[in-house]
């Protein structure tokens, strides 16, 4: 069970979902990105569901939009995680708890104070009469989270929050001021007051880095020589509103990885103009959602190339699509990320190294939920890259709520057979990896058949004297029998 005592100023938003940009973030398989939010209007609360597939239900009933009054319970996603709601009318005085730990959380409340970029949704101009003194009034109230299964002994549960909450740290909760003529935001700060149950079970390795990330990555196949079927980018589509919400996929990812509150273009909330993100791989803030794309970690043709071509349409388009995994889909700025293009973890990292372990431990949860395959140049870079890891941490909420099934996806074409031999994890973590330019020793004199003489298979092959930054192979001229995988 944890308790979670949350202060909201009147026109401010709680979001709820599986997401790890959620304000509240559950770990229910069975939750939404942005399953529900609550909204606070003059003291009114009020849970809208955001188009769930699993539904919302307060008190048993469901709801799609529905006022909240004190000790409700809304229920939601697969395992029927419930959240008790608390209301009370009056926010507490300038002091606010906020709890300060470095542990992962079972479940997670944000503070915004914790954003460096906020967005406000809209912006309007006070002006003065002479002589007139003007007073912004917030209206403040607090609403207290249970978040737990359906215990019958509520007072129990709420004396226990009420207990932890006056034993945290406490922080000022600043006041929003006007001064005449002055622009202002009708959206004050947002301070939460957070605690919560930390598993003891967890420990610090684990707490660190996903304890089963380098077991997940030696599990996956190899990739194999040939790909039967050439890559098309269209064919594996663009993004759908498939929860027919008028959110379409772009902006549901917008939405989930915005730090702040995301602007819409119109009323009808379906397309995102502003918000606050931050590219993993340079560190670079943007604000306009003119300035981000949303693109998949893992590059198409990679998905392709090892074994996305065996996949069916519809089972194509469910990738490019695929907002139920944080991981598979991510904001980064709309210019050219230092040559990623559709290299593997072998051929680029991110400039930002701190984000190293992060970037890995994603790409591989992507292979492994979707059944696709690992060439041997990139699963040694991936067991390198897992390696820095070590002695940082992972976001506490990285992994909170991801489910790391592998999905049954659909083929319309029978794999290849291939007779490459296995690739073993290595005995020791102290194994020195592979380099990036170094052709396995395990695939040494083995020749793609695409071409004639001896082009070894390996993820990426140039020629010598290219301009190119991908490993040097090929010395001599290269007749192409089958199809050009490497572009030469």
């Amino acid at each position: 069970m944890s308790g979670h005592q949350i202060m909201l100023r009147s026109g401010d938003r709680l979001t709820i979902g599986s997401s790890r940009q959620a304000d509240l973030t559950i770990t229910d398989r069975g939750c939404s990105r942005i399953h529900l939010t609550i909204d606070q209007t003059d003291g009114r609360w009020v849970a809208h569901d955001m188009g769930s597939e699993q539904g919302t239900f307060v008190d048993g009933e469901q709801v799609f939009n529905a006022p909240i009054d004190d000790y409700l319970r809304l229920t939601m996603g697969a395992d029927g995680t419930v959240v008790k709601l608390m209301v009370h009318e009056h926010a507490p005085g300038e002091d606010v708890h906020v709890a300060d730990t470095a542990d992962e959380l079972t479940a997670r409340v944000r503070s915004r104070l914790e954003h460096d970029h906020e967005v406000t949704h809209r912006r309007w101009t006070v002006v003065a009469i002479a002589a007139a003194v003007i007073v912004l009034i917030v209206i403040g109230a607090v609403l207290v989270l249970t978040l737990g299964g359906d215990d019958d002994d509520e007072n129990t549960e709420v004396a226990g929050t009420v207990e932890t909450l006056a034993s945290t740290t406490i922080v000022a909760a600043p006041e929003p001021t006007v001064s005449p003529e002055s622009t202002v935001s009708p959206e004050p700060t947002t301070v939460v007051a957070t605690t919560t149950t930390i598993n003891p079970d967890l420990t610090e390795r684990q707490l660190a880095v996903p304890a089963d990330s380098r077991a997940r990555l030696f599990a996956l196949e190899r990739t194999g020589p040939l790909t039967p079927v050439a890559f098309v980018r269209e064919d594996y589509g663009w993004f759908l509103d498939g929860d027919d919400d008028c959110q379409g996929t772009r902006d549901e990812v917008l939405i989930a990885e915005s730090r702040a509150p995301v602007v819409f273009e119109t009323d009808a909330r379906c397309t995102v103009i502003e918000g606050s993100w931050v590219d993993p791989y340079t560190g670079v803030p943007y604000t306009s959602a003119e300035d981000v794309l949303v693109q998949p970690v893992v590059a198409l043709r990679n998905v392709h190339e090892s074994g996305g071509w065996a996949w069916t349409p519809d089972a194509k388009r469910a990738f490019v699509n695929d907002v139920g995994h944080p991981a598979t889909l991510t904001v980064v700025g709309d210019t050219p990320n230092l040559g990623k293009g559709q290299k593997a973890p072998d051929g680029w990292r991110p400039a930002n190294p701190a984000y190293w372990c992060t970037y890995a431990v994603d790409w591989i949860d992507v292979k492994h939920r979707w059944g696709l395959t690992v060439t041997d140049p990139e699963r040694a870079a991936l067991a390198e890259m897992l390696e820095s890891c070590r002695g940082t941490s992972l976001p506490s909420d990285a992994r909170a709520g991801a489910d790391n099934t592998t999905l049954d996806v659909p083929t319309s074409t029978a794999p290849p057979t291939t007779d490459l031999p296995d690739t073993a994890a290595p005995d020791t973590a102290d194994q020195e990896p592979l380099g990036f330019g170094e052709p396995p020793s395990s695939l040494a004199g083995e020749c793609n058949p695409n071409y004639g003489g001896c082009v070894p298979i390996a993820s990426d092959v140039d020629c010598a004297g290219s301009n190119e930054d991908g490993p040097k192979f090929v010395s001599g001229p290269v007749v192409v029998l089958g199809r050009d995988v490497y572009d030469l």
